[in-house]
């Protein structure tokens, strides 16, 4: 069932090369005006006036350059991939739009949601959404690993996870599957949105992971009785029988009842470091398990708020440092301190001859401060560790009369003594 990308991309180089093997008087205006085309399929039911595009760049939006089209009869849309070497090598996207999408087994489409597929695969579906978005949250993993994944949560082969589940006799257990995570609400609305649910981490891919997983174990509950050794069709009609799937969600946020942690609360769903707090809006650190600031994976004390250690060797725990990243608790975070275990100094930032940690005004080089408290800055006093408000200089040697009252080192002419003189 499932299509092999290679053979349809050899497929497509052979096509294109032939253009000119018939007739070699056009053969060079017939290779310059032939543009190559890479067929893909927009599949829940077969897709009419879907969008679809190639997506050069990853990031799930139709941006300007990518190849795009409007799917048509059996969703099929031929994108216009002149220039690009291996189109096979990029993820395909489709977005099915309320009011223009019409399903060729369902009707049109209500409520719009986004579709992708991996690079390499030219079905792009439901089930070959989760894949996408299952090796897109974990780049360990294998498309077989990411295959298998899916397979196991909805109770299908492994077989029927990539391609057209429709075509021939289809697969009439991944074509409910598929069908039913639409219904049911798993898919973004927008192309920005599925591209948020693959961040690793993210609020959005955790609310995507739950769903999805939800919605899942549901689908599976009911292909779990169905008979798999009858015939294709006696499977549809078992499947076009059972009881529709309904979701209990107290709280309207898409996060079954059974999962939902915060079963009233609309914005919340999850409380990963069980602080009673949710991840989303209400917990600032939601990997901090006792509520210090610090979360766990620096936290040498995740579930005691009293300490988190002391990162900066400073012999401080951080939750006591006023400068948990100054080792040398001078005032200046070891970032931008340019001693850092030296707590005389920093470094001069305004460079007025002055280190910032003498320096009443570190950045600003036009003064330092006053340490005489005789109104005149350091900068342009002549005698700074001695008020003199006047700054006389009687000498003019730019030493000021009140640093030169030592007898010692004041020179008099009366004790010169000639004879003495060689």
């Amino acid at each position: 069932m499932k299509k092999n990308p290679l053979t349809i991309v050899l497929g497509l180089t052979a096509s294109v090369g032939l253009v000119g093997c018939f007739d070699d008087s056009d053969s060079d205006s017939d290779s310059s005006s032939s543009a190559s085309s890479y067929s893909v399929t927009a599949i829940d039911g077969y897709l009419r006036n879907a969008t679809v595009w190639l997506d050069l760049n990853r990031n799930y939006v139709l941006d300007n350059g990518e190849p795009t089209a409007t799917s048509g009869e059996g969703g099929v849309a031929e994108l216009d991939v002149s220039g690009i070497e291996n189109p096979s090598q990029y993820p395909v996207v489709v977005q099915a739009i309320a009011g223009q999408t019409v399903d060729e087994t369902q009707g049109q489409v209500t409520e719009s949601y986004v579709m992708s597929a991996p690079a390499g695969e030219t079905a792009i579906t439901p089930l070959s959404t989760l894949v996408h978005n299952t090796l897109e949250q974990d780049e360990n993993l294998s498309k077989e690993d990411a295959i298998q994944q899916v397979a196991t949560q909805l109770g299908i082969d492994t077989d029927d996870v990539l391609g057209d589940f429709l075509e021939g006799d289809g697969a009439p257990k991944a074509a409910y599957a598929a069908e039913k995570i639409v219904e049911l609400g798993a898919l973004p609305e927008e192309p920005e949105d599925l591209q948020k649910a693959t961040e690793e981490g993210s609020s959005e891919a955790g609310k995507f992971t739950i769903v999805v997983a939800g919605i899942n174990e549901e689908i599976k509950a009911i292909l779990d009785t169905i008979d798999d050794e009858k015939t294709p069709e006696q499977i549809k009609d078992d499947l076009s029988n059972v009881a529709d799937i309904v979701i209990a969600d107290e709280d309207g946020d898409g996060v079954k009842d059974s999962v939902d942690e915060f079963l009233n609360n609309p914005n919340e769903w999850v409380d990963a470091d069980e602080d009673g707090l949710g991840d989303n809006l209400e917990d600032t650190y939601p990997n901090d398990s006792d509520n210090d600031s610090y979360n766990n994976d620096v936290d040498l004390f995740p579930n005691d708020a009293t300490k988190t250690g002391d990162l900066d060797n400073d012999n401080i725990d951080e939750i006591d440092d006023p400068y948990p990243n100054d080792s040398d608790n001078d005032g200046y975070n070891n970032g931008v301190d340019e001693f850092p275990n030296d707590n005389t100094r920093s470094g001069d930032d305004d460079e007025d001859g002055y280190d910032n940690l003498d320096d009443d005004y570190p950045n600003d080089s036009t003064r330092s401060g006053d340490l005489d408290n005789d109104g005149v800055d350091n900068l342009d006093d002549n005698c700074m560790n001695t008020a003199n408000a006047d700054q006389a200089d009687s000498d003019s040697d730019g030493i000021g009369d009140a640093c030169e009252t030592s007898t010692a080192l004041t020179w008099d002419s009366t004790n010169w003594d000639d004879s003495n003189w060689q």
